[in-house]
């Protein structure tokens, strides 16, 4: 995904939302008054949400796969079990694991 077609979507995102296109509006709070947005801050928002889409659709899997990959510890035990002891069962089994991972949460084209 690019810059563009993310801050086109969160532009239309973000449009909807305002009371002038009939939305429900986005409000802050400020010296205990809820004020809606100004323009200003639609336009941060959209830039936000932009940015919020590119680490989505661009970095987010690799966040995903970090936090999914089996331990560290499974692969040392796995990998001494076979290397040492000939045995490959938790070697299979980590290898099955760490390719679901993978396929799970592929990487963007």
């Amino acid at each position: 995904m690019t810059i563009e077609e993310a801050t086109a979507l969160a532009q239309a995102e973000i449009d909807a939302k305002k009371t002038v296109n009939g939305g429900e509006g986005m409000f802050a709070q400020v010296n205990n008054e809820r004020n809606e947005f100004t323009e200003a801050e639609y336009d941060q928002a959209v830039i936000d949400l932009a940015n919020s889409k590119m680490y989505e659709a661009n970095e987010k899997w690799m966040q995903d796969r970090a936090e999914a990959y089996p331990s560290q510890l499974a692969f040392i035990e796995a990998y001494t079990e076979k290397e040492i002891l000939g045995e490959s069962d938790k070697w299979d089994a980590y290898v099955v694991d760490y390719n679901k991972v993978r396929s799970d949460n592929p990487k963007p084209e």
